[in-house]
């Protein structure tokens, strides 16, 4: 069993959000794991994954992991709407969700928190954080 679990859960939840079709369709800007290197021009809405922390989560009984991570979904559209279709749409792929990543069972991932920042009077930046929980498989 591996110590850290963030690589295998990180690449178990992109390759969720990454290969949906209609989420692919709504985010033309595409779904990146990691920061972007700056562009003159780019597709919006697109997505980022990232902000990672894993910590442990031990029982006496058990051992485990929790992790959070945060969706960035950034949109030119005024208001909310282009986003929200979105944010919808990563939380139906994700909240509640099990799926196994490599050696770690995921037993649960909540959304936790929705936070809208406007950049600027063109770009609306939205968060939504959430709390993953698994276990080693036997």
């Amino acid at each position: 069993m591996q110590a850290i679990a963030q690589f295998e859960i990180q690449q178990a939840v992109y390759d969720t959000i990454a290969h949906d079709p209609p989420l692919q369709q709504i985010t033309p800007g595409g779904i990146h794991d990691g920061s972007l290197a700056p562009q003159a021009k780019r597709l919006w809405p697109y997505i980022i994954i990232d902000s990672w922390t894993e910590n442990p989560d031990d029982r006496l009984s058990t051992i485990g992991r929790t992790l959070t991570f945060v969706v960035h979904i950034y949109s030119m559209q005024y208001g909310t709407r282009e986003a929200a279709a979105v944010c919808d749409r990563v939380c139906k792929l994700l909240n509640r969700t099990k799926m196994p990543a490599g050696q770690w069972n995921i037993t649960d991932i909540s959304f936790l928190q929705l936070l809208t920042v406007v950049q600027t009077d063109e770009i609306r930046h939205h968060t939504l954080r959430f709390r993953v929980t698994c276990q080693p498989l036997p």
